[in-house]
């Protein structure tokens, strides 16, 4: 491999590295949004008469998800 396409390859690892790599101060941001929001969804979920048994399950499987991805995204920053 010459020399420019070993550094085109580095280039572009560093690149994709940069990009999987959560910025800390939105990790942060998105767990306040988080703590802040979902306690409330929770309840408004669990209240709403409207909701079948199944629906009210899965928003708050989404809900979960959500929360799995902002806490995963916090440790990787080293917010949390």
């Amino acid at each position: 491999m010459n020399i420019l396409a070993r550094r085109a390859a580095l280039a572009a690892s560093l690149l994709l590295c940069a990009c999987a790599c959560p910025d800390a101060q939105m990790a942060s941001a998105d767990v306040a949004t988080y703590e802040w929001f979902a306690p409330m969804f929770a309840a408004y979920v669990a209240d709403d008469s409207k909701l079948s048994e199944q629906d009210k399950a899965t928003y708050l499987r989404g809900l979960e998800a959500w929360r799995e991805r902002v806490m995963a995204a916090a440790k990787a920053t080293g917010v949390r």
